[in-house]
């Protein structure tokens, strides 16, 4: 299953292998790490070859748990928009990250628009949510310009850097 969306500053597309050098160099930074769950830091590029092996199988499923769109910007994976526990008809998660040197251009905010937009299509979805970090104010503005509305905070949630952190569950239903 091969899934691109394509806009003028930028394409969402699947990962591929070659992308591995580009993706150890921009997810490779604390600023990125402390805010998500999944991603190791230092981030290597073995830790990169690994997860492309990994992800690079999903786009063929005709069912699968989940699909990383990267975001590629100039021709370079530069973030990446994750469609995650993906129930057919029911819900799925959102998660997503992108390289620093791209903050504040509104990319993020346009590519989880058009992700999730085509998840609740793709998989008629009922829902979409997401988890920040109660001290992740730039993620909750993109969920928050995407229409998501903070449903629950969860004290102690999440074990991250031998700590517990807070975060926040937000929610979008199908529009």
């Amino acid at each position: 299953m091969k899934y691109v969306i394509k806009t003028k500053r930028f394409t969402l597309r699947p990962f591929v292998k070659a992308d591995a050098q580009a993706l150890a160099r921009n997810i490779n930074d604390y600023r990125i790490y402390r805010y998500t769950l999944h991603i190791p830091f230092p981030y290597s590029i073995r830790h990169a070859h690994r997860w492309l092996t990994k992800v690079t199988k999903r786009y063929v499923l005709k069912r699968p748990a989940s699909i990383p769109f990267a975001i590629d910007i100039a021709g370079e994976a530069a973030g990446c928009v994750d469609i995650m526990n993906i129930e057919q008809g029911d819900r799925a998660e959102i998660g997503y990250w992108l390289a620093r040197r791209f903050w504040g251009r509104g990319i993020t905010t346009r590519a989880v628009k058009l992700v999730g937009a085509f998840a609740f299509k793709q998989f008629k979805l009922k829902k979409l949510y997401a988890y920040t970090f109660v001290r992740n104010k730039a993620s909750m503005a993109v969920l928050t310009k995407n229409g998501f509305i903070k449903q629950a905070l969860l004290r102690e949630h999440i074990k991250k850097a031998g700590g517990w952190v807070d975060e926040y569950v937000w929610e979008k239903q199908r529009p």
